[in-house]
C-alpha cells in the first residue's frame, strides 16, 4: 500500500522519499512470508519416550520376538504405534548402544 501511495505522491516529493517502491514492496514480501510461511516442524510428532521405552523393553526381554509381533502386543496394551514406528524404535535403539567399528 506504501508502494502505491508513493506513485500518486506530487514529482518534487518524490525526489524526497526515504525508501524506493521496490523496498517497501521487498519489506512487504519479507513480512508476508514470515506471518504467513510453513510452520517449523514437518511430519508427525515424535512416538513418546515411554512407548519407545516399553518397545526396547519387549524386544530386550523377548529377544526372539520381531517387530510384528511387538506391534500386537503393543496393540493389546492399548497402545496405537504402527509396525514401522517400531521398526525405526529398535533400530534407533540397537544403534545407540552398539560400539563404533575399530
Amino acid at each position: 500500500m506504501l508502494a502505491g501511495l508513493t506513485r500518486l505522491l506530487l514529482v518534487a516529493a518524490r525526489s524526497h522519499r526515504l525508501v524506493t517502491p521496490g523496498t517497501a514492496l521487498g519489506w512487504h514480501r519479507r513480512l508476508v512470508a514470515k506471518s504467513w510461511g510453513l510452520p517449523d516442524r514437518f511430519g508427525r510428532p515424535r512416538v513418546p519416550a515411554e512407548v519407545a521405552g516399553l518397545v526396547e523393553r519387549l524386544a530386550r526381554d523377548n529377544a526372539s520376538w520381531a517387530h510384528v509381533r511387538i506391534h500386537g502386543e503393543m496393540r493389546k496394551l492399548g497402545h496405537r504405534v504402527a509396525g514401522s514406528t517400531i521398526r525405526r524404535v529398535l533400530k534407533h535403539a540397537d544403534t545407540a548402544g552398539a560400539d563404533p567399528p575399530a
